[in-house]
């Protein structure tokens, strides 16, 4: 083996283990805070719920969705990408709405859902544009086409021909 390959590969397993290490922190202090809310005298204080509080109820037996606790630690390690392009959001409607332009609300919901789900995804924002959430919409409706119609024969043996 060549002595570079080992360098690199010595590295590149002290990286892992640091990456490990810092896994096991970040969760350690996710899952503690999802205690401390899941301990505080069964939801009794009533006026300083939060969205730790509101997921928690999806724990409950009679739940239509029910949420584990490693669903409820990757939306809280979400929420600031969340509240950034919320607030991008925001910025856009008052800065538009001051000089009394019209705003395609819609259009906008599409490209902020875009971009939170690009981020979270590949760490970067791709709606920049107003023709670009068009593009993705029409990109996601050419591809639903070509993949074809719900066949229950496709699915159900019996109705096979």
């Amino acid at each position: 083996m060549y002595p570079s390959i080992r360098v690199l590969l010595e590295m590149m397993s002290r990286d892992k283990a640091k990456l490990e290490e810092l896994y096991i922190k970040t969760d350690k202090v996710l899952q503690d805070i999802i205690d401390d809310h899941r301990n505080r005298k069964d939801g009794k204080c009533e006026g300083n719920k939060d969205l730790v509080d509101v997921l928690l109820k999806f724990q409950q037996k009679d739940s239509e969705y029910l949420l584990t606790d490693d669903n409820i630690k990757a939306i809280i390690q979400l929420l600031p990408l969340r509240r950034q392009e919320t607030e991008r959001f925001l910025r856009l409607l008052l800065k538009r709405g001051m000089v009394g332009e019209a705003v395609d609300v819609g259009g906008e919901l599409l490209k902020l859902s875009n971009n939170v789900i690009s981020r979270m995804i590949m760490s970067k924002t791709h709606m920049k544009n107003d023709g670009e959430a068009e593009e993705v919409q029409k990109l996601v409706e050419d591809t639903a086409e070509l993949t074809g119609k719900f066949n229950a024969s496709d699915f159900i043996w019996f109705l096979k021909n």
